[in-house]
């Protein structure tokens, strides 16, 4: 994973090559309905457009954000002087019940302040909005930081979004990072993208086994 200020109302992200002993059960993530306006192009120039985020609901409704080369400023909101915002990651495939399409992880940090957040849109293959994943809980176990996406394990195979994640233990701290990775499955059930199952990571400290809807990626390198 990559550093930034900070990640999801957390800071720059050192993650650990193995897992942290937790127990902690992980909430089931709520994906919104609520679609913002896009504006599609016809070559889906996805670094170059401007997109409707609410940076992680931040805000209370989404803002126009246009990108250029996958960068891109907004101005003042909710308090905040600017939005700085960058796409991370883009994962394109078909979608079981939705066909084909395209997912987007977007970074965002509201300035002036000392974190970044990060949000994921899901595109139609023409372009037009889809939807969005709702944020993450945190281990119930773990510190009260939002956990992290992987921009590195961001893809769509067998019809599923699958999302690298990294969650805080209870041992881990805002300066360090999280340091428990797993992957989520998402699906389209017709109206929003919801995980598979409800996962829970394994008490054991040795090599990461998760159940349910988990898999274990592998250790970052570097």
């Amino acid at each position: 994973m990559h550093c930034r200020s900070s990640l999801i109302v957390v800071s720059c992200v050192l993650v650990a090559t193995a897992c942290t002993r937790s127990t902690g059960k992980v909430s089931n993530p709520q994906p919104t309905t609520t679609a913002p306006t896009t504006q599609p192009k016809a070559d889906n120039d996805w670094l170059n457009r401007t997109y409707q985020l609410s940076c992680d609901d931040i805000s209370d409704k989404p803002i126009p954000v246009t990108l250029q080369n996958g960068q891109g400023t907004a101005g003042p909101n909710n308090g905040y002087d600017r939005w700085e915002v960058a796409i991370d990651a883009r994962a394109a495939g078909s979608f079981d019940g939705l066909g084909s399409g395209t997912a987007v992880m977007f970074s965002c940090s509201p300035q002036p302040s000392n974190f970044v957040l990060q949000e994921v849109q899901i595109f139609h293959e023409d372009g037009n909005y889809v939807g969005r994943l709702r944020p993450l809980n945190p281990l119930p176990s773990g510190l009260s930081l939002p956990p992290v996406y992987n921009h590195d394990a961001f893809s769509v195979h067998n019809g599923l979004l699958n999302t690298g994640v990294w969650y805080y233990a209870g041992s881990d701290s805002h300066a360090s990072g999280p340091s428990i990775p797993a992957t989520l499955h998402w699906r389209w059930d017709g109206r929003q993208f919801v995980p598979n199952s409800q996962g829970q990571p394994s008490g054991r400290a040795e090599p990461c086994v998760l159940r349910s809807s988990w898999s274990c990626p592998p250790p970052p390198h570097g």
